[in-house]
């Protein structure tokens, strides 16, 4: 990501590996609740749920560091 940024380092850079997941939270909880509803096989479940993980994991990152970069308090 440097290298695309001229090989300058800016503390945006670290939101690009952040919004990765967030496409894929809502579509994830949406097919875990039909999983769950048509009582498929529980391995169905488990992929469903570490998609979700995975996602929500990755939302809060961002979350996180949005905060950290807006701080003024140092």
């Amino acid at each position: 990501m440097m290298e695309a940024n001229g090989g300058k380092w800016c503390a945006e850079i670290r939101l690009e590996s952040s919004l990765l997941g967030m496409p894929w939270l809502p579509p994830a909880v949406i097919s875990y609740a039909w999983v769950c509803k048509k009582h498929v096989n529980v391995a169905v479940i488990c992929v469903m749920l570490i998609l979700i993980g995975f996602s929500s994991t990755s939302v809060h990152r961002l979350f996180i560091v949005i905060v950290v970069l807006t701080s003024t308090s140092r």
